[in-house]
């Protein structure tokens, strides 16, 4: 078994699709932990709509590379395109983090917000 600390985020009804996001990942995988949420500002995007930015922690017997497929599955589910991402709108943004204990991606440490939430349920 795997665990992994995923970010969430989102600039487009952003409440509502962390819900969802949270839901699809409860169904799929069920969440161990989250943080609590924080609204961040938009880094390097035309749109500058604030982000709502979530961490959780999951348990998978998924690869990194399966679990990018399902994660990436979710995100076309609550409406993510390559055409919004262009403009900046991003519905839903799930990224992998971590994998047991071990930092992955290269935001854990370019942004301060992203080590902060991850820290909360490592």
């Amino acid at each position: 078994m795997n665990e992994y600390v995923l970010m969430i985020g989102s600039n487009t009804d952003a409440k509502k699709n962390i819900e969802k996001a949270i839901d699809y990942l409860k169904q799929t995988f069920g969440i161990v932990c989250l943080s609590q949420q924080l609204q961040t500002k938009a880094e390097n995007m035309s749109n500058k709509l604030p982000y709502i930015n979530v961490a959780a922690k999951i348990t998978s017997q998924s690869d990194e590379i399966e679990l990018k497929q399902t994660l990436k599955s979710i995100e076309r589910e609550l409406g993510r395109t390559s055409e919004q991402k262009k403009r900046g709108v991003i519905a839903i943004d799930i990224d992998i983090i971590s994998k047991n204990k071990e930092i992955i991606h290269q935001d854990y440490v370019e942004r301060k917000f992203v080590k902060i939430l991850v820290d909360k349920v490592m």
